[in-house]
């Protein structure tokens, strides 16, 4: 069994963002297709790509069909990308 990473991306807003899994192999004309993996993904992480109105520390928590990053810092805000490990099946490409 191959593994492949899920991806989310999204704008932290007061501290705090929701998302969706994506599989960045497939584009829908716009970005990436939305999936909901069978299994939450066991490793996971988050980086900041953009300038940010604080460094406060981020945390995520994950599902099987998305995730939520927090920040200690509730007024933070910034683009963040999610990377999440998952199986290969879960994205359609088995």
């Amino acid at each position: 069994m191959r593994n492949r990473v899920g991806i989310g991306t999204g704008s932290l807003a007061a501290g705090a963002l929701t998302g969706t899994w994506r599989d960045p192999d497939t584009v829908d004309g716009v970005g990436p297709v939305q999936v909901e993996l069978e299994y939450a993904p066991k490793l996971f992480w988050v980086v900041r790509t953009g300038a940010s109105a604080s460094a406060g520390h981020l945390r995520v928590s994950v599902t099987k069909s998305g995730f939520t990053v927090t920040s200690t810092d509730g007024g933070d805000n910034g683009p963040v990308r999610v990377y999440g490990i998952c199986r290969d099946a879960d994205l359609g490409l088995s």
